[in-house]
C-alpha cells in the first residue's frame, strides 16, 4: 500500500471518500509552512458507498471528476485512504541491522501467521517505527494488511476520474499525520500535554490521544453522524448533505431550527466520548488525565454543536480545524475550505504525505 516508499512525485491530492461525500484537498509548501492550494467537495448519491465499501465505482469516479474540475487543480497525482475497519495492523520486532529488502522478505514469510485471509488476496505494507523499547538491537516494524479488492476498488475510482493513484494509505494513519495541523489550537501547542482528538465522521468516530505531540493511543468506534444528517436533510426537505451544509453555512438554517435533533445527537456523542476515554484510561496507565478534548469532523460544523456537547463532558472541550492557520488559495476559499476545514483531516493527512 506504499506508505514506506519515498519515491514521491511532487504534491499529491488527498482524496477522502465517505458515505456522503468525496473531498479533494491539495496541500503545498513545506513542513511548518503548509498552504492549501486547491479544494473541492462533491456529494455522493445514496448507497454509492456503504460500510466503507465502494459499491458504485462509476458514481464515485464521476463525483471525484466533478470535484477535481471544481477545484481547478491540474494535478493528476492522488493519494487515497482505506478505512481502518478494513485494515489489520500488527507490530513485529525485527533485527535492527536488516535492510528494507530483507525486512520485505521476512514480512512476506511471517505475514500469513498474522493475517486471517489467504495471502494472495491481501495488499501488504510495512513501516519501520523505531527501536523496540525492551530490545535495543531490534526495531519495531508495523505490518499493515488490507484485502486487495478494497485497495483495487479505490484505485479503480481514481482511474475512472483520470487520476494517477500514487499512494493508498490507511485513513487512521492519515488522520494521525494531520494532527500536527492542530498543535496551534492546543494548550502549550500540545507540549507535555495529553490531548484527546476525536474525529466524528459519517460512520465512525476516531480517537487519537496525543501525548507531548505524539500519538500514544488510537481507536475507532462505530458511531457517526450519518443518521443525524439524514434526519436533518429530511426535516428540511433537501436532497444531499452538501445542500444541508450550504444552508447552514449561509445562515438559512439557524441553530434553533436544528437544536432538538442536534442536542440528542450531542448527548449520544458525549456518551461515546466518555466511554471511549474510560476504556483508554483502563488500559493505558500512561496518564489518567486529559488536558483537553479537541473535536473535529463534519458534525462540528453544525451551528450550536460545541454548546450542546460541552456540558456533558468533564474535560475542557473545544472544536478544532486543521485549516485554521493555513494560508488558503482564493480557489480553495471559493469552495468554502474555511467552512469545511473540520471535515478535512483525512484528506489533509493524505496530501501531507508528499510534503513530509
Amino acid at each position: 500500500m506504499g506508505s514506506h516508499h519515498k519515491n514521491r512525485t511532487g504534491p499529491m491530492i488527498g482524496i477522502d471518500i465517505t458515505a456522503m461525500h468525496v473531498r479533494l484537498l491539495e496541500l503545498g509548501g513545506k513542513p511548518g509552512n503548509i498552504r492549501a492550494a486547491s479544494y473541492a467537495s462533491e456529494a455522493l448519491p445514496p448507497n454509492a458507498v456503504a460500510d466503507h465499501q465502494i459499491i458504485n465505482v462509476e458514481a464515485v469516479g464521476q463525483a471525484i471528476a466533478r470535484a477535481l474540475k471544481k477545484s481547478g487543480s491540474r494535478n493528476k497525482n492522488a493519494a487515497i485512504g482505506v478505512s481502518g475497519a478494513a485494515v489489520i495492523s500488527k507490530t513485529i520486532d525485527m533485527p535492527a541491522d536488516m535492510g528494507e529488502e530483507e525486512i520485505e522478505h521476512q514480512i512476506m514469510f511471517e505475514a500469513p501467521q498474522h493475517i486471517p485471509y489467504p495471502i494472495e488476496n491481501v495488499s501488504l505494507d510495512f513501516e519501520v517505527i523505531g527501536a523496540a523499547p525492551d530490545n535495543p538491537d531490534h526495531n519495531q516494524v508495523l505490518l499493515v494488511a488490507c484485502r486487495r479488492d478494497n485497495v483495487e476498488m479505490r484505485i479503480a475510482v481514481l482511474e475512472a476520474a483520470r487520476l494517477k493513484p500514487r499512494l493508498v494509505d490507511v485513513e487512521e494513519y492519515a488522520l494521525r499525520n494531520a494532527c500536527s495541523l492542530l498543535f496551534k489550537q492546543m494548550p502549550s501547542q500540545g507540549r507535555d500535554k495529553t490531548i484527546a482528538v476525536f474525529e466524528i465522521g459519517t460512520q465512525q468516530m476516531r480517537l487519537n490521544v496525543l501525548h507531548n505531540q505524539r500519538t500514544a493511543y488510537s481507536r475507532e468506534v462505530a458511531f457517526g453522524c450519518h443518521e443525524l444528517t439524514t434526519e436533518l436533510i429530511d426535516q428540511q426537505d433537501l436532497g444531499t448533505a452538501d445542500q444541508l451544509l450550504a444552508r447552514m453555512r449561509d445562515g438559512q438554517i439557524k441553530a434553533e431550527t436544528i437544536a432538538p435533533a442536534l442536542a440528542s445527537f450531542c448527548a449520544q456523542a458525549a456518551q461515546q466520548i466518555q466511554s471511549t476515554l474510560q476504556y483508554y484510561f483502563s488500559i493505558e496507565a500512561l496518564s489518567d488525565t486529559i488536558d483537553q478534548i479537541l473535536l473535529i469532523g463534519t458534525c462540528t460544523q453544525y451551528p450550536g454543536f460545541e454548546q450542546h456537547v460541552q456540558p456533558h463532558l468533564q474535560w475542557p472541550t473545544a472544536c478544532a480545524d486543521p485549516m485554521h492557520s493555513l494560508d488558503c488559495s482564493g480557489n480553495a476559499r471559493r469552495n468554502h475550505i474555511e467552512y469545511d476545514g473540520p471535515s478535512l483531516m483525512v484528506a489533509a493527512g493524505l496530501s501531507m504525505r508528499s510534503i513530509m
